[in-house]
């Protein structure tokens, strides 16, 4: 069992700022319908200047309602309990010759009181009920709108302001069960080239589940973005008197870019719908990464070591969520599609 104190950022008073990208679900689809007849204007408009005007008037509408950063202001809690934790383990090592041994550990593991914030989409996903209340959704005039015109708001049905703010705090919201298993496979060889090591070991995710408001826990999440099923590494190694080699590999099953079952913006139909992405693109790709590493001991003290990281320079499986939901197209989805192959060397000496 264990547990965590809130900490003064979540508990003094204060209020922090942040921005957080979505959807405005009041305003979304009327701004998709003026895009589409904005877009159709510009192809018939035979003026090349007034048809990109339209054009790019499509595209800020969309952007400005549909996949833009709305402002979050978390306030803090002084009224937050601990968090609390019960965690479940069960090993076992089974070693039938000197040169093999296997491991596997189940865990399974609960939190509750977890603190943490709704964020922006629980609120607009609930605008206009009771758990959602006055003063935590701000919306402009509609006097005031810089996305329709008082025409435009008649004809597409708009009768929601533009979003300005959301106001958050930190709450004791949810609690999150999980569980998975962790293996290896650990093989040790003699050779004349020098003794040979292999290990194969990951973790597998069984089970991801988040309470909701009720209490009940929602389905599963494992496999969904974020949370890979598999992740696993193959280590193969070489040491001789002078030199040690090792070259690995980093495998990540592929996730879905929804990040629940809940999440029917970026499920397969909402991938189509909202953003124009096939069934097949709907995922973030398994990955696997080539690491090599060498050293050279020149005598008891003093060593040396060259570390490579992503060998072949691969790139990271696309992550369309992360590179559509900005609304830039710009913003690397992952560090390594921007590091690429990375170069680290090593002197050590040992007094």
């Amino acid at each position: 069992s264990g547990f965590r104190a809130p900490n003064l950022s979540e508990s003094a008073p204060s209020t922090k700022a942040s921005y957080q990208s979505g959807l405005d679900p009041l305003r979304c689809t009327a701004a998709r319908a003026l895009r589409d007849d904005l877009n159709a204007q510009a192809k018939a408009e035979t003026n090349t200047a007034a048809a990109a005007l339209l054009r790019a008037r499509a595209q800020q509408v969309s952007s400005a309602e549909c996949s833009a950063s709305f402002a979050v202001l978390t306030e803090s809690n002084p009224d937050l309990k601990p968090e609390t934790s019960r965690s479940l383990s069960v090993g076992i090592v089974f070693e039938p010759i000197k040169a093999l041994s296997m491991s596997a550990d189940f865990w399974k593991i609960e939190r509750k009181d977890e603190i943490s914030r709704r964020g922006l989409a629980w609120y607009l996903q609930r605008e206009g009920t009771s758990e959602v209340l006055a003063g935590e959704i701000n919306r402009g005039n509609l006097a005031n709108d810089t996305t329709f015109s008082p025409a435009e708001q008649a004809k597409y049905g708009v009768t929601a302001g533009q979003l300005q703010f959301v106001r958050d705090k930190f709450r004791n919201t949810s609690r999150t069960r999980t569980s998975g298993l962790d293996f290896e496979v650990t093989a040790r060889a003699n050779t004349s080239y020098g003794k040979i090591r292999a290990v194969v070991n990951g973790t597998y995710l069984d089970s991801y589940r988040e309470a909701g408001a009720d209490g009940e826990y929602a389905a599963n999440m494992a496999g969904f973005r974020g949370l890979p099923r598999m992740k696993s590494n193959l280590t193969v190694s070489m040491e001789t008197a002078r030199w040690t080699h090792s070259l690995q590999f980093a495998f990540t099953s592929e996730t879905k870019l929804a990040s629940s079952t809940g999440d029917t913006a970026w499920s397969v139909a909402g991938c189509a719908k909202n953003y124009g992405i096939p069934a097949g693109e709907c995922k973030i790709a398994d990955h696997t990464n080539v690491n090599a590493y060498t050293s050279f001991r020149y005598n008891k003290r003093l060593s040396v070591g060259l570390n490579v990281t992503n060998v072949f320079n691969n790139s990271p499986s696309a992550d369309l969520r992360g590179f559509l939901v900005t609304g830039s197209g710009v913003t690397p989805q992952d560090y390594g599609l921007a590091q690429g192959r990375g170069y680290r060397a090593t002197l050590n000496y040992n007094f």
